[in-house]
């Protein structure tokens, strides 16, 4: 929604993907010992994948 709302407001989106990617992976990272328990963790492989999809 985020990268949406940059689109419509004229701001290049490819850069801010790259760090919204970047950051969903370091989240992930961080909390890789709570795994599914960790709040968003589904969402967050959600958007990986649907990326990975995109690409």
């Amino acid at each position: 929604m985020k990268i949406a709302d940059f689109t419509m407001a004229g701001i290049p989106t490819k850069n801010v993907r790259g760090r919204y990617l970047a950051a969903i992976k370091e989240k992930l990272e961080q909390t890789r010992d709570q795994g599914p328990q960790f709040p968003g963790y589904r969402e967050c492989q959600e958007v990986l994948r649907l990326a990975d999809l995109n690409q």
